[in-house]
């Protein structure tokens, strides 16, 4: 009877290690990809938050009409590159920002960041692309983060 007991026990055991060895590279790839889209929303929002605060920098520069722009655009470009480079973001060799002074129908100033973003576990989802519907080598994250905003100047 207390052999019989022991046979048994020894199966629920070895059933119980072969479901965890087919379930943990499917949690494993599930964390990864929760990182990763952390990761990156975390860096979106932190180049939003950049260029809004540089789009405002910029249109609070006092500039009159004849150097509308002049001043405004340089600084904020110069803004949004330091407050991604505080935040550990390094912008002076990676990003692209662009500010632009329009003066169309009402003076705007728009600035643009670009910054290209490398996941932390590098191609591991790209490479497992088949599970979410995609190709293989496709990575859900973008590889670049876009971000634009457009402020009103008003020029005195």
């Amino acid at each position: 009877m207390n052999m019989k007991l022991d046979v048994q026990d020894r199966k629920r055991r070895g059933a119980a290690a072969i479901e965890f060895a087919m379930l943990m590279p499917m949690m494993v790839v599930f964390a990864c990809a929760v990182i990763d889209f952390s990761w990156y929303i975390n860096r979106f929002y932190n180049i939003q938050q950049a260029t809004r605060d540089a789009a405002r920098i910029a249109a609070t520069i006092y500039e009159t009409k004849a150097d509308a722009g002049i001043h405004s655009v340089p600084a904020a470009e110069a803004h949004a590159e330091a407050v991604l480079d505080g935040l550990g973001m390094d912008c002076l060799a990676s990003c692209e920002v662009n500010a632009t002074y329009s003066n169309r129908n009402f003076r705007t100033i728009t600035v643009e960041v670009i910054y290209p973003h490398q996941p932390l576990t590098g191609d591991l989802l790209g490479i497992l692309g088949i599970f979410y519907g995609g190709a293989p080598g496709d990575n859900p994250i973008p590889s670049e983060i876009y971000s634009t905003f457009t402020m009103a100047v008003e020029i005195q």
